[in-house]
């Protein structure tokens, strides 16, 4: 007696399923026998170590100027001693990202080609440093940072906040250093 064809979509389904099966288990041996290892293959591993080298700012030795150069060095000593300092607390996290945010923009500022791109990635920096501000002087931030550090990392924020504004109020290329 000869095998009738499906009738409908499902059965055809099931059909070639069947027969996908069916070959996956024959060949299934097959298969088995190739991926079996030589037991006298051996492997090894290895092992990189790398060091990483780290410089630290400290703030007084930027000079303060409404300049690419110092404003970014600035940055990376505030990032420095956000990362150094133990009383922050929980709102170090937030504070590196809005400071490393400032410090992206700053860079892309640097590199602009045209007065107009300058000019908008300097606002975008002004706004991360607000963001920075806001956070030292929010309730949170007095209760959860100390004061001494506080008041040392919004005096920080506010005049790299005036020379970042400096520089976007400057003519095109005026404080290029």
């Amino acid at each position: 007696m000869r095998a009738t064809a499906p009738e409908n979509r499902r059965q055809r389904r099931h059909v070639i399923g069947l027969a996908i099966a069916t070959a996956a288990l024959t060949a299934a041996p097959a298969l088995a026998s190739r991926r079996r290892r030589d037991p006298t293959t051996t492997t090894s591993t290895t092992t990189t170590t790398t060091v990483a080298v780290t410089t630290t700012t400290t703030p007084g030795a930027c000079p303060e100027a409404a300049t690419f150069a110092s404003i970014d060095c600035r940055l990376a000593a505030l990032v420095t001693s956000l990362t150094t300092t133990p009383d922050i607390g929980p709102t170090q996290a937030v504070m590196l990202s809005q400071i490393r945010r400032a410090r992206k923009w700053i860079d892309a500022a640097s590199s602009a080609g045209t007065a107009r791109k300058r000019h908008a990635f300097l606002k975008h920096a002004i706004t991360a440093l607000e963001a920075f501000r806001f956070r030292t002087r929010s309730f949170r931030g007095r209760k959860t940072i100390g004061k001494d550090t506080r008041l040392q990392l919004v005096q920080a924020a506010q005049s790299l906040l005036a020379d970042v504004e400096t520089l976007a109020a400057s003519p095109s290329g005026a404080f290029l250093d």
